[in-house]
């Protein structure tokens, strides 16, 4: 699914990425683009892409919560796929990602930095759980304990030996179909250390413009862990805002939606003038003369 902002026969050179998260899917994005669009007041086009990872056949967020789906390793793989097939014709690409969304995109960038056709130049995520979201953990804690709950209250030996077996089934029925992504969010998990790890080994931060938006009333993801470092600067907080509603612009002057559009506004500027001193070059023959760092 594809639209656009600006002239809307144009070629653009950026494209702009929106990468939902778990339990999302097309609709994710709705409100906040649709504000986006009212907002624009530029002619340079932009188009804006909306990946979906998730099955449709899998109805509501239990659906697509659960029953298992790609790990985000392999999200980062579809990314890269996408991008290769979807963004030929473009420049300069902004991925911007939702809760897990924005998991995918950092380990996209994390795999893909060194390549020849990396083109992302900017990556906004929000409320997006950097260090991990109480939520997946206590999805988990709850299924290893539904076995145990009826069994206690009457404190029989026969049936907590019960529960015992049927916990052992269920703990292999979670291996074969839990969805992995519910694992890979949990607070302290060993994807949300290697992750974070790695993006600071190779400087991932260095690559691009980076920038990270909580919600102020985010009890599933907490304000710690909705930055990457502890004196991250490059997060900022949209205060009255929770999980979902950070995508629901009150109005053209929302926080969370100024956030993006200035961020495009940004980069339309540094095409405009790279463009421009690329003219004057040509003009002054500068183009002909060796540069030497």
């Amino acid at each position: 699914m594809t639209s656009r902002l600006g002239d809307q026969n144009g070629h653009a050179e950026i494209a702009i990425i929106f990468i939902h998260g778990l339990g999302g899917g097309k609709e994710t994005w709705k409100d906040f683009t649709k504000a986006l669009k009212q907002k624009w007041i530029r002619s340079t086009p932009v188009d804006l892409l909306y990946p979906v990872y998730t099955s449709e056949e899998k109805k509501g967020f239990l659906g697509k919560t659960i029953f298992r789906s790609p790990d985000v390793y392999r999200l980062s793989n579809f990314i890269e796929n996408y991008i290769n097939e979807a963004c030929k014709e473009h420049k300069y690409i902004i991925l911007v990602g939702h809760s897990m969304g924005g998991l995918v995109s950092r380990r996209y960038v994390v795999d893909y930095m060194d390549s020849e056709k990396f083109k992302i130049t900017d990556l906004l995520t929000y409320a997006t759980p950097h260090k991990g979201s109480i939520l997946a953990n206590f999805l988990i804690i709850l299924i290893y304990l539904i076995p145990f709950l009826w069994p206690l209250l009457s404190m029989n030996v026969l049936n907590l030996v019960f529960a015992l077996a049927i916990d052992t089934g269920i703990l292999l029925l979670m291996y074969y179909f839990l969805n992995p992504q519910v694992r890979q969010l949990a607070i302290r998990s060993r994807f949300i250390r290697k992750l974070n790890l790695e993006w600071t080994k190779r400087q991932a931060y260095n690559k691009i413009n980076f920038l990270t938006i909580s919600a102020g009333m985010d009890w599933i993801v907490k304000l710690t862990s909705s930055n990457h470092y502890e004196d991250d600067v490059t997060l900022h907080e949209d205060p009255g805002k929770s999980h979902s509603t950070i995508l629901k612009p009150v109005d053209l002057n929302d926080y969370s939606l100024c956030k993006l559009y200035n961020t495009i506004g940004e980069r339309i500027d540094y095409i405009l003038d790279d463009e421009i001193n690329d003219s004057d070059d040509v003009e002054s023959g500068e183009d002909d003369i060796p540069a030497f760092y």
